[in-house]
């Protein structure tokens, strides 16, 4: 007996999602879309015709549909809805955005019965300062927005938890996940005596580099011997520059997307350890980036904020551990890295084994099952 293919559109609403910076976003869709595609699910795309960019990081096998995003926001979004209506899926993976939702209330109970609406946050989770308060605002008119359709994909626990309990029942938890495992090896007769580090990835307010750069300069102070390797983009790129600039032990080396960085990682002299910084609080401490899975993907051992996937990790085992924003607290485990480098360095084998539930292929395939 042979089973049905499920078909799913992916919805992309924003007008220019893949055409401004990419960040860890267009890495998000393309993993879901690629891991349902590796669980045999019929996917097609509909966006912005920014996604020709990125045509060779998604199976080819996937249909991308486009549209024009010169067009005023409301025909956008009209044209969306107009591929909604015209052909048979089985679900609609929509990629949250408020208007949009709004338009698709009047659409028909049947069809939004089959949506399946993707949460990543509330607008201003990791905002720093007061604004971050605004998102309990924000938090309750999703919440309202949400409950006409069938399911919700909520990225974390805390996401869930900040929902009406109505909601609740129909939210999946799907974490962010990551490509297939690679395992970084040197070339033969090369040894690594010296460890180095790397930032990859968005540079946003609230990684803080005021605290990442005060606990260097501690090691540095030290006698240690480091380089730190910034690669990415972002608003606080500026304020990057300067602070690298007269520290000859930071570089900043361009924005690079994954395979490039994975080129980097596997052609560097030294051992490298990956860094996660947060300069605020997040949730539950369940927070779980983009680049924790495409650091653990490439088989770097890291060192982390102490929000950032703490349900799963354990300090000293799966990776060295510091308080959010506190620069001591980084030095210290930046310093004991160096000291106790065959610690750090066993957490490889480690993280390859916890790793093997989190790629795409996998989250895709547990999503689809509660579906």
């Amino acid at each position: 007996m042979t089973h049905k293919k499920l078909k799913i559109l992916y919805i992309v609403p924003h007008k220019y999602f893949f055409s401004n910076f990419p960040l860890g976003r267009v890495t998000h869709v393309l993993g879901i879309c690629n891991g349902l595609k590796k669980n045999n699910v019929e996917i097609e795309i509909i966006s912005e015709q920014g996604i020709d960019k990125f045509k060779k990081r998604i199976d080819q096998n996937i249909k991308s549909i486009t549209i024009n995003n010169k067009k005023n926001r409301i025909y956008f979004f009209i044209e969306i809805l107009k591929q909604i209506r015209s052909m048979e899926y089985d679900f609609f993976f929509v990629r949250h955005e408020p208007l949009f939702l709004f338009l698709c209330l009047f659409l028909p109970k049947k069809i939004r019965n089959k949506f399946i609406v993707e949460l990543n946050g509330f607008g201003f989770d990791v905002s720093p300062g007061m604004k971050r308060y605004l998102s309990y605002f924000v938090a309750l008119i999703y919440d309202f927005f949400l409950r006409p359709f069938g399911k919700i994909v909520a990225v974390n626990k805390s996401i869930k938890k900040r929902l009406s309990d109505f909601n609740k029942l129909k939210t999946i938890v799907v974490e962010n996940g990551g490509p297939s495992l690679t395992v970084r090896k040197f070339k033969d007769g090369q040894v690594s005596h010296r460890l180095d580090y790397v930032f990859y990835g968005a540079l946003q307010p609230y990684v803080d580099l005021g605290h990442i750069f005060n606990a260097f300069d501690l090691l540095h102070k030290g006698n240690f011997q480091f380089n730190l390797n910034f690669i990415g983009f972002g608003p606080e790129l500026d304020k990057l520059k300067v602070l690298c600039k007269d520290r000859e032990w930071a570089s900043y080396l361009g924005s690079m997307d994954y395979d490039d960085f994975k080129s980097f990682i596997f052609n560097y002299p030294h051992d490298l350890v990956a860094l996660i910084p947060m300069g605020i609080k997040y949730g539950e401490s369940d927070l779980k980036p983009i680049k924790l899975f495409e650091y653990l993907s490439l088989s770097l051992p890291l060192i982390y904020a102490d929000c950032v996937a703490s349900d799963i990790f354990e300090d000293r085992i799966n990776g060295f551990k510091y308080k959010s924003g506190d620069s001591k607290s980084l030095f210290s485990s930046l310093k004991e890295s160096i000291e106790n480098k065959d610690i750090i360095m066993n957490s490889i084998e480690k993280n390859k084994i916890l790793y093997s539930s989190m790629t795409w292929e996998h989250r895709m395939k547990k999503m689809l099952e509660e579906i």
